[in-house]
């Protein structure tokens, strides 16, 4: 049987719901040995996940609430990512170590355990450098010299991987659009919803009538609205079309 390491540096895994629902899936359909290691936050959700039958590990970190303070947080990430990582490689035999990003040095770390025959499994929810322009409004000097080491993480977390996974179709042609020549085997796994978390509510047909004849445009979004989404630059480019 094997043994799969969920990594994730921003948010623990009780908050993540894609890592949380891989983890579930490979679990339930592949009956692998599951273990995710994921930062210290509060741990009023931990004891479910043990009892789903994967072991979860937490280390210590600090969240910086300003992108000034994000070297901090990353440099404590370095710090004891590796530290905890390593012990749960060595200890329970790890196989198989997927990390989400953000961040991508991640998969720096985890070289080393390439040279054991783990696998390393890159999964990309989010393209950094478009993050990092969606928070950053200026075009500084250091703004290109931190656009040039994300590029240098990017590039280095799709060199080493052995397998990448995509959260939408936009990222694979961005992938083979710009990096097709690292030649990865890589899937699109989109976020999904599931049925039995949704509670059916009886429609209003006033609204509905009322939207029908009015001029004004409606549109449901579905997910959890960050700066990264960009919704505002999108309904104002909306709003100017309509």
């Amino acid at each position: 049987m094997k043994n799969v390491l969920f990594v994730i540096q921003n948010i623990p895994i009780y908050l993540d719901t894609r890592v949380k629902n891989e983890a579930f899936t490979i679990k339930n359909k592949l009956n692998y040995n599951i273990f995710t290691l994921s930062p210290k936050r509060d741990h009023k959700n931990c004891k479910n996940l043990i009892l789903n039958n994967f072991k979860s590990f937490f280390y210590p970190s600090f969240e910086a609430k300003s992108i000034y303070f994000q070297p901090i947080e990353y440099f404590i990430a370095l710090f004891f990512i590796p530290l905890y990582a390593y012990y749960i490689v060595l200890k329970y035999k790890i196989n198989v170590i997927h990390i989400a990003n953000p961040p991508d040095f991640l998969t720096l770390l985890f070289i080393p355990a390439k040279l054991f025959g783990i696998k390393i499994i890159f999964d990309q929810h989010d393209l950094s450098i478009e993050a990092f322009l969606a928070k950053i409004h200026t075009k500084k000097i250091y703004v290109r010299i931190i656009i040039c080491v994300l590029k240098f993480f990017e590039n280095l977390s799709y060199r080493f991987s052995n397998g990448i996974i995509f959260a939408n179709e936009n990222f694979n042609e961005y992938f083979n659009k710009n990096k097709s020549s690292f030649h990865k085997l890589t899937i699109v796994v989109r976020n999904g919803v599931s049925v039995t978390n949704i509670t059916r509510l009886k429609g209003n047909i006033n609204l509905k009538k009322s939207r029908l004849n009015s001029k004004e445009l409606s549109i449901c979004y579905i997910g959890i609205i960050t700066k990264e989404s960009g919704i505002d630059r999108k309904s104002t480019r909306l709003n100017s079309s309509h």
